[in-house]
């Protein structure tokens, strides 16, 4: 520093030229675009949360904070629990298909045996075995799920009844959507192959 020539500028001088410069509209700082200010945002509240959980004074609000998240992740562990199958060794609980028993669908089935409704005795038997097997755990019902849909979940659970899951599954679509006539016996060997499935599938049929 002691070998620098001195300058000649006075300090007010520089000062002042370096105000004048730094004022032009070039060196004015960015405004932050929308994406810095969402960041930001985010960054200020979970530290403002953080802040509430470890202070003394947001002790209350922590607690809170933690018996809602404790809750949510029972709820979630309650809704998979109940998805899981139970074991096939147990007998069949009574189950629903369109809010219905198996017994409610095989009643309407009868009712319609009855007026010589063979199409939709033949639904209504169809409907009984996807209800037995939903209480068996055996395939969920889905909104949406077409027939084919639980023809794949039945074989995926029980190769050996496929071939009885595919004459029902046949039977119901020629009736249900392919408007085929349906005969009594129509019927009885949908019946028959139902019965199939179920000594497959479940413990009591």
């Amino acid at each position: 520093m002691a070998g620098l020539t001195p300058s000649d500028l006075d300090a007010d001088a520089i000062r002042d030229v370096t105000a004048r410069v730094l004022a032009r509209p070039a060196y004015e700082p960015a405004e932050s675009g929308s994406f810095e200010r969402l960041v930001t945002s985010v960054v200020d509240a979970t530290a403002r949360v953080l802040d509430a959980l470890v202070s003394p004074a947001g002790s209350g609000v922590g607690l809170g904070l933690l018996a809602g998240a404790g809750a949510l992740v029972a709820v979630v562990a309650w809704r998979l629990a109940r998805r899981v199958r139970r074991d096939r060794g147990q007998r069949a609980a009574p189950g629903r298909l369109g809010g219905r028993t198996a017994a409610d669908w095989e009643r309407e089935a009868e009712r319609h045996t009855a007026d010589g409704a063979w199409g939709d005795a033949l639904r209504c038997h169809y409907r009984a075995l996807l209800a037995d097997l939903v209480a068996a755990g055996m395939i969920d019902e889905v909104a949406g799920r077409t027939a084919r849909g639980y023809l794949r979940d039945v074989g995926a659970a029980a190769p050996d009844a496929t071939a009885a899951m595919t004459t029902v599954t046949e039977a119901f679509e020629a009736t249900w959507y392919g408007r085929r006539d349906t005969t009594a016996t129509d019927v009885a060997q949908l019946r028959a192959a139902t019965a199939t499935v179920r000594r497959h599938l479940l413990v009591a049929a």
